[in-house]
């Protein structure tokens, strides 16, 4: 695995050099190692993982907005040769989307698992506790996350130090959650690569509606369903969320 260090962000690649190349975008409170079991089911293709900024080794002074992340995002693709499978969990999956509708010459297809669309008005406002994320100030609102997560016990057995690398990523953690409900980042109809939107079997009901629109709204997106994957299915279920970048090399070819 070969490691760089772009513009502040922090990147690993792997795989075969003569394979397509696959780039995966992580989701808020998370960082690109999350993919290596899935992108070491993939050996025969070149991929790339990295840790956005504000996130990870990513981390530095300033507080990026989501539309930040997403210029990150358009900056990474310029730098390919050629078309890329774009993979995005969560809300990297949004950013993803908006990074298509941008640069969609640097893109063969898209997988997007459970995107949420915050900027729509029937995405709520309050998180799973009935609060804004904003409401009671960063700490508590990573405190919350990674407890609905990973579950109190854990969260307090983690070392002080990862709880305290968590806090540091919380201002970018509110940041890109509260500024992505401002405007519509992208309009389905510049997404023109093919698109797989992924989501767990069972999910809640506004993951379902989120998927449902954006398949109604792309042209020609598929909707491909992991029984039994929770929303982290790309640590839950590595094999099965492989396979959807499979599906998704296939339909660029």
């Amino acid at each position: 695995m070969r490691r760089e260090v772009v513009d502040g962000l922090h990147f690993a690649h792997g795989g075969a050099d003569d394979g397509c190349s696959v780039l995966f975008v992580h989701g808020a409170m998370d960082r690109g190692a999350a993919f290596l079991h899935v992108a070491r089911r993939l050996p025969d293709l070149r991929w790339t993982v990295y840790d956005r900024r504000g996130y990870g080794k990513s981390v530095s002074g300033l507080v990026p907005t989501f539309s930040d992340h997403v210029a990150d995002l358009v900056s990474i693709l310029t730098r390919y040769t050629d078309p890329v499978v774009l993979v995005g969990h969560s809300i990297g999956a949004t950013i993803a989307l908006a990074a298509t509708a941008s640069q969609p010459d640097s893109v063969q297809s898209l997988v997007c698992f459970e995107p949420p669309l915050p900027w729509m008005d029937w995405w709520p406002l309050t998180d799973g506790d009935g609060k804004r994320i904003e409401e009671d100030g960063t700490k508590i609102a990573v405190e919350r996350f990674m407890t609905r997560v990973v579950g109190a016990d854990i969260w307090a057995s983690l070392p002080r130090s990862t709880r305290e690398q968590r806090f540091r990523e919380g201002e970018t953690f509110v940041s890109e959650l509260v500024t992505s409900r401002e405007a519509a980042p992208f309009w389905p109809s510049a997404i023109s690569r093919p698109t797989i939107i992924s989501r767990g079997e069972p999910t809640n009901d506004v993951r379902r509606k989120a998927a449902e629109w954006l398949v109604n709204e792309i042209d020609g997106a598929q909707l491909v369903l992991l029984d039994g994957s929770p929303h982290g299915a790309h640590t839950a279920s590595p094999e099965e969320f492989s396979v959807l970048i499979r599906q998704a090399v296939a339909l660029g070819e």
